[in-house]
């Protein structure tokens, strides 16, 4: 073991771009393919804790990053976690102290200290940095890091809603943009109560998609140009991310006649959406110029039908309920594991939205379960079989509007299902 630390030791010391510092900070970097080089890396850090250092013990907390044994970029501070504790031996007992730092990766950093006040105090600025953070004693931790893969995604998008409730409210950053910019996310929703934490997190999740759509639009054309501006990201693209702006009409009223596209990283693509929401006309060095028939962004009309949640339990009795609140939902999906119902339909506002558990039988346990997914050109039918759990979670996704399974595992029946209809 002295040997392996001695070798990290002799590596990180004449080959810092390799080192486990290096590496800890280019890891947290929101596109870490896309960081500077070391030196830039080590700047960083060192201008922000010599900026805003508060020094505890053995760490400083900056206004980005947290510098101990590791450092960690503080937004993505999930868990805050303190351990205190008293090592019996026979030659005497040790105190331990260390800090737990747990990232949205579900990734810790530990660093040992020296002071119990000084641990304490780190552990109450922390908190007032990342309020939304979880935190505890040495047993949450270990609680914390054994959470299930399903338990984990609930918690971060929990995380995540609270986080930008709290920064539309109180950053001076959100209040001082003019709100006069709609966001139309990729399932059709609108919101106009956007922030910068909002636009991060759709470009995510269009990314994590097999291919999605979002759109930015102003009340009035940025730089007296533009009308909107369009993302589509996912695994189609293959790690890029499309962009289009949208040039305004001529006149009111008039048909658009042409656009401006880029394919870019979406390191690029993220500052590109914050600029468009600063109401500011990102530099068009390199874009294409196309032109634009019509917009892409509406899909033809369909006769749609109410929102309905159905239930149906083990002796064959069937609910139907017109209103439903999403606790209504995770009850259902409750439901589905436990085996009080045997089947499932939900169908979202807008009718275009359903999905369809049913459990499975003496011949196969597994349930079936069927979605829809509107494309531009046609709904689409999906189904595939999976486990009681897996069902239910999908049920929970589907209904929150972040359902982005594999899709190479579903089967596409849809000239079936219209052959019914």
């Amino acid at each position: 073991m002295t040997v392996v630390f001695f070798y990290v030791g002799i590596q990180d010391a004449f080959f810092p771009e390799k080192s486990t510092l290096a590496q800890s900070i280019r890891d947290q970097l929101p596109y870490p393919e896309e960081a500077p080089p070391f030196q830039k890396l080590f700047a960083m850090v060192d201008r922000d804790i010599a900026e805003n250092g508060q020094w505890f013990d053995q760490v400083a907390v900056g206004k980005e990053w947290v510098l101990g044994d590791m450092a960690t970029y503080i937004p993505r501070i999930r868990g805050i976690f303190s351990r205190d504790e008293i090592r019996m031996r026979h030659s005497g007992s040790s105190r331990v102290l260390e800090l737990h730092l747990v990232d949205d990766r579900h990734q810790s950093q530990s660093t040992t200290m020296y002071n119990p006040n000084e641990l304490e105090a780190v552990i109450s600025c922390l908190q007032l940095r990342v309020p939304e953070a979880a935190s505890g004693n040495y047993a949450d931790y270990e609680r914390f890091q054994a959470m299930s893969d399903e338990a984990w995604h609930k918690w971060e998008l929990e995380f995540r809603r609270k986080k930008a409730l709290r920064e539309a409210k109180t950053s001076p950053s959100a209040s001082s943009v003019p709100q006069d910019m709609t966001l139309t996310a990729p399932e059709g929703s609108k919101t106009s109560r956007v922030t910068e934490t909002l636009l991060r997190q759709t470009l995510e999740e269009a990314q994590a998609a097999e291919e999605a759509l979002f759109v930015l639009t102003p009340s009035r054309p940025v730089g007296g140009r533009f009308s909107a501006l369009e993302c589509v990201a996912g695994r189609r693209l293959n790690g890029q991310v499309s962009l289009l702006l949208r040039e305004a009409p001529n006149r009111p009223g008039g048909p658009e006649c042409r656009g401006m596209h880029q394919l870019t990283s979406p390191a690029q693509a993220e500052r590109v959406l914050l600029e468009w929401f600063r109401q500011v006309c990102p530099n068009l060095e390199g874009w294409d110029t196309v032109p634009l028939a019509k917009p892409r962004t509406a899909p033809p009309q369909r006769e749609t039908i109410p929102p309905k949640l159905v239930l149906i339990n083990a002796q064959g009795v069937s609910q139907g309920h017109d209103t439903f609140t999403l606790e209504d939902v995770e009850v259902a999906a409750q439901g589905i594991v436990d085996g009080t119902y045997h089947l499932v339909e939900l169908t979202l506002p807008g009718g275009f939205l359903w999905i369809q558990i049913a459990a499975g039988d003496a011949f196969d346990g597994r349930c079936t379960v069927k979605v829809t997914q509107p494309d531009r050109k046609e709904l689409r039918f999906f189904q595939t079989k999976s486990t009681h759990r897996q069902a239910a979670v999908w049920l929970l996704e589907y209904a929150r509007g972040d359902f982005h399974p594999d899709w190479s595992q579903w089967k596409d029946y849809t000239k079936a299902a219209r052959k019914k209809t």
